[in-house]
């Protein structure tokens, strides 16, 4: 091994950083009430309620920055979080395949 470890550790690291591409995501069961969570509400600018019914405990809220998606929240409306996954994955996939190295 040479006396300068970096050599010899430069073959192994990627020259290109691969970046994390998965949706950021929660979940959590609070007396009865499903609240799930994707994206990043907490980045958001503005917060939009789509559904409320406070009799059957259900809330659906998609957060948005500067106009586009950032994030979704709900509470007993778990089917409705795939397409808001779905939504922000499309918009993480230009980014990543801006930054992947070329193929032959």
């Amino acid at each position: 091994m040479p006396a300068d470890n970096s050599e010899y550790w430069s073959g192994w690291l990627p020259l290109v950083p691969t970046p994390f591409i998965s949706v950021p995501s929660f979940w959590s069961d609070l007396h009865g009430a499903k609240i799930r969570s994707v994206g990043l509400p907490s980045a958001s600018d503005e917060a939009r309620i789509v559904a409320y019914d406070l009799t059957g405990r259900r809330l659906e809220v998609s957060h948005h920055r500067t106009g586009r998606l950032a994030g979704a929240l709900t509470v007993g409306r778990t089917g409705r979080l795939a397409s808001y996954r779905r939504a922000l994955q499309e918009r993480l996939a230009p980014v990543v395949g801006a930054g992947a190295p070329a193929t032959a």
